[in-house]
């Protein structure tokens, strides 16, 4: 399974590069999607790294990081050189920061550090609206 997906990520990788896009890769946690191929930001690097693209990048999914890992300033901190894109959603429930486990005021003021920094802007991710019976 393993040698498939570096397959597919590297053929990918090289397809959208020439068009002028990057791949990016997103760990999603344990919980909401049992069984995906990767759960850790350490993961989807260490996939980034034998793909070896320089044009690959991860998805920092701030849901997701915060389920599997926690310190998601700290992580977030040492992995920013590597992030192509951040989506910021609290959790539980994949809500805008500030409803559920997050600090709202500390997440502003680390995310405006860090992305001033960076010299980069995420987005705010929201559930889908619910399915009516």
């Amino acid at each position: 399974m393993l040698r498939t997906l570096l397959t597919n990520l590297r053929f990918t990788a090289d397809a959208l590069a020439r068009v002028g896009l990057r791949l990016l890769i997103a760990p999603i946690n344990t919980f909401d999607i049992p069984g995906f191929a990767f759960s850790r930001t350490e993961q989807a690097l260490d996939l980034l790294d034998e793909v070896g693209a320089g044009h690959t990048w991860l998805e920092y999914d701030l849901h997701h990081a915060q389920r599997m890992e926690g310190e998601m300033a700290a992580t977030l901190s040492r992995h920013l050189h590597r992030s192509g894109h951040v989506r910021l959603a609290d959790n539980p429930g994949r809500h805008e920061l500030g409803k559920g486990e997050l600090n709202n005021p500390f997440c502003s003021r680390t995310w405006t550090e860090l992305g001033t920094r960076a010299g980069w802007a995420a987005n705010v991710s929201t559930p889908p609206p619910q399915r009516r019976a």
